[in-house]
């Protein structure tokens, strides 16, 4: 498998550990039966983030060789699946100046990571 291969599966992995995380955070403010839920949103959710974060790590370290890199990757991961969910679940807008700064910023960091 390339490195360029590889690290879009552990981008895909991260993005979605960023989606389950979310709808363990915010699925009490979108619909009103997961509120005080916690215990049920933590293993539902938060057990496929884990498993999502332990393999894209695995599969990122090995091709980066150091720790920064799959952090990076999982900070820019953050800024692909939050918005877009944040955008149709809640209605909260991508489209602000600070949100769209935030997704260059965080596209900018892949691709240091990436490429440099």
């Amino acid at each position: 498998m390339s490195h360029l291969t590889s690290l879009l599966i552990a981008f895909s992995l991260f993005a979605t550990g960023q989606a389950f995380a979310w709808f363990q955070l915010f699925s009490q403010h979108v619909w009103p039966w997961w509120q005080g839920k916690a215990l049920l949103a933590i293993p539902i959710f938060g057990l496929p983030a884990g498993v999502c974060f332990y393999y894209g790590v695995q599969i990122a370290y090995k091709v980066m060789g150091e720790a920064w890199g799959p952090r990076m990757m999982i900070f820019a991961a953050s800024y692909i699946s939050f918005p877009i969910l944040t955008y149709f679940l809640m209605g909260e807008s991508i489209f602000t100046l600070k949100t769209i700064l935030c997704i260059i910023l965080a596209s900018s960091i892949m691709a240091v990571q990436v490429w440099l």
